[in-house]
């Protein structure tokens, strides 16, 4: 089903840009009242009955998708190249889950970033392209949410779970090459992507540079456009409910982010036999 509609998206360039552009809108942007409908539903659950119950749900989706994939690798042609693929997202899954997740609800980043690379690549038709233009959406997403949407509710802008995006994508990624290893169409990476990033971090450079945006509060500072509102010196964020985790803050989460763009540009290297 998927080569179908990879097939006629790469005919029909405009109507893939406008299925990206609506799955963005309508699934994207709104999934924290995504996440907060379904925290509803657990109203009479305690914490850990509700985080327990989401991740045996995504334990069980994994089984079932591994389930159907296993055929697959068994006569893919790079075989060892999909298992080593297989193994870095589910050790960057397992990271995710234990050092960056506050609740497991968040794992939906994880689908919803999967299905937006897979739309994403019959129009780039290039993998470390559409893991840019993935993490960039992710970006921006964030961003939406941290100056506009919930600012009152929010102390730092998500890191988390830009990375999280991020793995997301590469998991779409993954699937599109276990499954369709000899769809060989993939083009060359456009620099433009690369110019769009470069572009934005002058625009963020200069944004800083001339006190419009702010990355820790200052006496000068506007409290909405800082990156970090409420610094938090410890490396680990403990919770009364026994939750740790670690809040990513910016020079770490830019290196972060560019390691793994440089890691995942390795490991998505095109070659005859596949599409990465």
């Amino acid at each position: 089903m998927y080569l179908r509609l990879f097939r006629f998206l790469d005919q029909y360039k405009r109507l893939n840009v406008f299925f990206l552009l609506i799955y963005f809108l309508l699934v994207v942007l709104p999934h924290e009242k995504i996440g907060l409908w379904i925290s509803s539903l657990f109203n009479s659950a305690t914490r850990n009955q509700y985080n327990n119950t989401i991740l045996s749900l995504f334990i069980f989706i994994v089984i079932v998708c591994l389930y159907f994939i296993k055929p697959y690798f068994n006569r893919h042609p790079n075989k060892s190249k999909a298992l080593i693929l297989l193994g870095v997202q589910v050790l960057f899954g397992f990271g995710c889950f234990y050092y960056l997740m506050i609740v497991n609800i968040e794992m939906i980043h994880i689908i919803q970033y999967a299905i937006f690379a897979m739309i994403a690549y019959p129009l780039i038709q290039n993998s470390f392209g559409v893991l840019l233009f993935t993490t960039l959406a992710g970006a921006i997403d964030e961003a939406y949410q941290y100056f506009y949407l919930s600012p009152e509710r929010t102390d730092y802008y998500d890191f988390n779970d830009v990375i999280i995006n991020m793995v997301g994508a590469s998991t779409g990624l993954l699937i599109i090459y276990v499954f369709f290893p000899l769809l060989d169409k993939t083009k060359k990476w456009n620099s433009s992507l690369f110019l769009l990033y470069g572009l934005i971090g002058v625009l963020i450079y200069f944004a800083i540079t001339f006190d419009y945006l702010w990355v820790y509060p200052t006496e000068n500072s506007v409290h909405l456009y800082t990156f970090v509102r409420e610094i938090n010196p410890d490396f680990w964020t403990f919770l009364p409910s026994g939750i740790v985790y670690h809040v990513i803050k910016p020079l770490e989460g830019m290196f972060v982010i560019f390691s793994l763009f440089i890691f995942y540009g390795i490991l998505f290297k095109n070659s005859k036999s596949g599409i990465l």
